[in-house]
């Protein structure tokens, strides 16, 4: 994956921005996701345990199941099926990844970047796109229904305007699921 350098003046010369990036009321939270390291973590020199590394999706068998049943979720309220995005898909499981190694859960990372520049980064061209992310569900039926459940999740998962989905799955060190899934438009 090659990074792609993101200026200001290109993102806001783009029009038809659709960013419906809610998140699910039982999901939305706006603290850090209440977990505690072993003892045994390694220590930075300020005596703070360092995160460990997540756990993946790593042959995507999860992530894939989302996305089946996202799109069979689709074609029953007579929609078409959405395509496998590559480069959504990586920046979906780097962004799980990074929420759920540094521990915060929000459309908005720490350093400010935004669902619409990590897609850019991964390589997608877009006209619109849109982010669920959920975590604590264990499983891929049970992110599916809690984001079916949610009037904004649900906008995104029937957006009319995407052909292309990534979705990424990783596991907190205290094993809690993070999910996302990107949609795009090219």
């Amino acid at each position: 994956m090659r990074a792609v350098s993101i200026r200001l003046t290109a993102l806001l010369q783009r029009s038809a921005i659709s960013l419906a990036i809610t998140c699910a009321s039982m999901a939305c939270v706006s603290q850090d996701p209440p977990y505690s390291f072993p003892a045994s973590a390694a220590l930075t020199p300020t005596g703070a345990p360092l995160p460990l590394p997540p756990t993946v999706d790593e042959g995507g068998s999860e992530a894939r199941q989302v996305f089946d049943l996202t799109n069979t979720f689709r074609v029953s309220n007579g929609l078409p099926p959405l395509n496998w995005s590559a480069p959504l898909a990586a920046a979906a499981q780097a962004y799980a990844a990074r929420m759920a190694n540094e521990g915060f859960f929000s459309h908005t990372a720490p350093d400010g970047s935004t669902m619409d520049q990590r897609i850019t980064t991964a390589g997608y061209s877009w006209s619109s796109c849109g982010e669920n992310i959920a975590y604590g569900s264990a499983t891929p039926d049970a992110v599916m229904q809690a984001w079916m459940n949610s009037s904004g999740h649900r906008a995104n998962l029937l957006g009319a305007s995407y052909q292309d989905l990534g979705v990424g799955l990783a596991l907190g060190p205290d094993g809690t699921p993070y999910w996302v899934q990107d949609f795009g438009a090219p």
